[in-house]
């Protein structure tokens, strides 16, 4: 709608009119966006059409802001003075729009990645199948040195690295071979060559059918493979609400990264008093036993097959890709390592180490525990804890509660909600009956776990062969740990807290609680 009010016009007229005028332009189309500009004078709208935003913020006419515009989408422009035209008396206003495309708004990100073609794998794999395991025994002295020889010096040698561009417009079901086919039909169009261009017009959108199609059947498989993680990304795939955080972490009061990070990692380790190390001393001398190893090599190479390929290294750079793909060329160095472990009742200090990645739980952290730490450790050491996980359930299954429902397999929330519902109406059929339900919530319930009295509760309860439990006393004391924020580390502390890392730790967290019991027959305890 365009508007002229003259100078000596009635501005509350002018006004009544205007607002008639749009609320028959709403009525034929609600949803329709309304623009109102023009040379309003001394007139405003600001009473009359409380709902519109008035974009203009700038004098159009000397220090004057008389030509307005009125708009039913709020921020939608920006107004920018420019000079007039010709003999005019009044500025001339370019509204630029506020909305801005996902390109313009995100950052493109460059980063290298490795090519795993098959040529590449079979090179990587010939290469660790050549290597002499036996000197690297001989010339390590102990189980730390030849922790640190096993690096992926060979992974980055032989397989090949490229910089690939992310754009923030990229469709995630944009592939190779259609990014090839774009590529050509510009080629077509620069060099003039028609018929090139009409074919390739063609196979542009079977080649985008058909990539689209793969993609859709790629989430509707990950939704039905009975994997809730996977399940879940899928679905905020398909919605469109999974987003890529690359914003900085930022807290009020802290202007160094590096400050906050050291104040992280203190903050994350603030159970760690007291250290009871005369006692934990006092345990692995008494525990000194050796024993051999609870588990084989196929097992050991089986762990490594299924290792998650998307999860994220830890100090030691040892991927999981890596793991999978040279599983029976790694498996036996390895199953030797694990070995020694157990019989020297020592995890190596590589192994122990961490990095904390804090994660904010809210849009905008306020203070420390709105920062979920997230610790990224060794992926060859959560493959040995599930080896010996699985060593630990054989062993105490049978003695746990029966009414345990966490960390156990085939037991959810579900089937602790139907027993608890089950017992509650049970003990509410009888005469004169109440029931009491109290819920509690251990915060930070694993960093809470003192080793040296997990270690009795092992000994006393489960009975377990000594070098087991030695090797577990090592694994939750003298860890490491740094925390990262953008980028930057802090400085590294020692602790025997911060169990959270551990693969084990839902289980030792339920043998360290067994022996809680209720006071009365007609209580229960989950």
């Amino acid at each position: 709608m365009v508007v002229y009010i003259h100078p000596r016009a009635n501005a509350d007229n002018a006004s009544e009119t205007i607002l008639q005028s749009t609320q028959k332009l709403q009525a034929i189309s609600p949803d329709a966006p309304v623009l109102i500009l023009g040379d309003f004078n001394h007139c405003s709208l600001q009473k009359t059409i409380r709902d519109f935003d008035q974009y203009v913020k700038c004098p159009t006419r000397l220090n004057k802001t008389l030509d307005l515009c009125y708009g039913s989408i709020k921020g939608a422009y920006k107004a920018i003075p420019l000079p007039p035209l010709g003999g005019a008396d009044h500025n001339c206003i370019q509204l630029i729009p506020s909305y801005c495309t996902a390109l313009q708004r995100g950052k493109t990100i460059t980063k290298r990645v490795k090519v795993w073609t098959d040529e590449s794998i079979l090179s990587l794999q010939g290469c660790y199948e050549c290597t002499d395991w036996e000197m690297f025994k001989e010339s390590c002295s102990n189980i730390d040195m030849l922790s640190v020889v096993m690096s992926p010096f060979c992974e980055d040698n032989v397989i090949p690295e490229k910089t690939v561009k992310v754009y923030p417009n990229s469709k995630p079901w944009v592939t190779k071979a259609l990014k090839a086919l774009l590529y050509r039909k510009r080629q077509a169009f620069r060099a003039g060559n028609l018929l090139e261009l009409e074919n390739l017009k063609k196979e542009v959108k079977h080649e985008i059918a058909r990539a689209k199609r793969s993609y859709k059947e790629n989430l509707e498989d990950q939704l039905g493979n009975n994997n809730l993680g996977s399940a879940w990304d899928s679905m905020k795939t398909i919605i469109g609400t999974k987003e890529i955080r690359n914003s900085k972490l930022v807290l009020d009061g802290f202007t160094c990264d590096r400050k906050l990070a050291q104040t992280l990692n203190e903050f994350y380790l603030r159970f760690d008093t007291p250290t009871f190390k005369d006692a934990i001393l006092e345990q692995k001398n008494y525990l000194k036993d050796s024993a051999p190893a609870p588990f084989d090599l196929h097992a050991v190479v089986d762990t490594f097959r299924h290792s998650k390929v998307k999860k994220s290294p830890g100090p030691d750079n040892i991927g999981a890709r890596l793991l999978t793909l040279c599983a029976e060329q790694l498996g036996p160095i390895f199953y030797y390592i694990f070995k020694l472990s157990l019989s020297q009742q020592r995890v190596p200090k590589m192994w122990k180490n961490s990095t904390i990645v804090p994660v904010a739980k809210i849009s905008r952290p306020k203070v420390l525990n709105d920062l979920r730490p997230i610790a990224l450790t060794s992926l060859v050491m959560k493959c040995f804890e599930k080896l010996m996980k699985r060593v630990l359930l054989i062993k105490t299954e049978n003695l746990l509660n029966p009414q345990q429902f966490a960390y156990r397999a085939r037991r959810g929330v579900e089937d602790a909600t139907a027993t608890l519902l089950n017992l509650t109406l049970k003990h509410l059929e009888g005469s004169n009956t109440h029931a009491k339900l109290l819920f509690v919530d251990f915060s930070s319930a694993f960093n809470t776990i003192q080793p040296h009295i997990l270690v009795d509760k092992l000994l006393r309860n489960f009975n377990l062969d000594f070098s087991l439990v030695g090797w577990i006393l090592d694994l939750l004391t003298d860890k490491t740990q740094r925390v990262r924020v953008n980028g930057v580390l802090s400085e590294e502390i020692q602790s025997s807290k911060g169990h959270h890392k551990v693969v084990s730790c839902p289980l030792f967290f339920t043998s360290y609680t067994l022996m809680t019991v209720a006071a009365s027959t007609q209580t229960d305890i989950f």
